[in-house]
């Protein structure tokens, strides 16, 4: 499943070079046009399907980056130039794409990156702070958003005032059409999941979200003394996707593809880290995720928790519109 990710990211990326340097990719597909400048046409880079609007492309990619570095069983110098040289091309194209939540995800995935470098019980305290500090800087990104993005924030405010109105089950789904009246998106993948969906819908949305990165996690510590190139590689990968989901997360903030085929694959991928690394443990270190504790009350304290976060952060940012 990582190899298909990677390499279909990879000919995105290709179709992406083609776009702008020869004005069409595969079909003859062309970038969307914004306009003359400097003596060159201004382009977003897209893809086809709903990868077609150029900020799922983008999210698309940054879910691959982590990933390139695991396609290989075992690494050494010839191979990580390649993974260097292949994120690189990923990156390239998510700029080319003009998404800033696309770039958002990539500034997420290197400061997480990071974070796993670090000494691993270090790991839980850095990711709450770098949440934190997320929190903090709301209202000093509202000073430097330009005006599209202002509209997004304020929709984003009324989305919340509608979440209030029905906080259970929502306004229904795909009917975030009420909150902008202008057929507008959401751009938010956390907002149009609760405000369409309630706290009911949400909670199995985020839900799928929190255990997966929780079973990943318990895999990883679980297995991380266990000896041989297994162990070693579902260490590394596990760490990897990790990273990957954190990327869509925090592009999620900006865009607002919350049910696409993507997003379940890649969770069901770190959840399948869990049942893969009970093979290498004994009995009585079994289970990895316990049903009760890990998912019914992780979930219902994690989304109620994620709810209040995103809802302060769009107070902050309204604040400092």
């Amino acid at each position: 499943v990582i190899v298909i990710f990677v390499v279909m990211g990879l000919a995105m990326c290709y179709h992406a070079y083609l776009q702008v340097t020869a004005g069409g990719g595969f079909m003859n597909q062309p970038p969307v046009v914004l306009g003359w400048k400097h003596g060159e046409y201004l382009v977003r880079t897209r893809f086809f399907g709903i990868f077609g609007d150029p900020n799922d492309l983008a999210q698309m990619l940054v879910i691959c980056i982590p990933m390139v570095f695991v396609v290989f069983w075992r690494m050494n110098f010839l191979k990580w130039v390649l993974c260097c040289a292949a994120v690189y091309a990923m990156v390239w194209t998510v700029d080319s794409t003009g998404s800033r939540g696309g770039l958002v995800g990539v500034a997420a995935i290197a400061g997480t990156s990071i974070i796993f470098l670090m000494p691993r019980r270090w790991t839980p305290a850095l990711l709450i702070c770098a949440v934190i500090i997320a929190l903090t800087l709301c209202p000093a990104a509202g000073l430097v958003l330009d005006s599209s993005a202002r509209t997004r924030v304020i929709y984003w405010g009324l989305a919340n005032w509608q979440f209030k109105q029905k906080p259970l089950f929502g306004i229904g789904y795909n009917m975030f059409w009420q909150v902008t009246h202008e057929g507008q998106a959401a751009h938010n993948s956390f907002v149009h999941c609760y405000t369409e969906l309630g706290y009911f819908g949400y909670w199995f949305w985020f839900g799928i979200i929190l255990v997966s990165i929780v079973s990943a996690w318990r895999a990883r510590v679980a297995i991380i003394e266990k000896v041989g190139p297994e162990v070693r590689y579902l260490g590394r990968a596990s760490a990897a996707c990790i990273i990957s989901i954190v990327g869509y997360c925090a592009s999620s903030y900006f865009l607002s593809r919350a049910f696409i085929y993507p997003y379940f694959f890649l969770c069901v991928l770190l959840m399948a880290f869990a049942n893969v690394s009970e093979e290498y443990m004994d009995e009585d270190e079994l289970p990895i995720v316990h049903p009760w504790r890990d998912v019914v009350v992780l979930t219902t304290v994690g989304s109620l928790a994620s709810i209040t976060y995103i809802y302060w952060s769009i107070i902050l940012l309204n604040e400092a519109l």
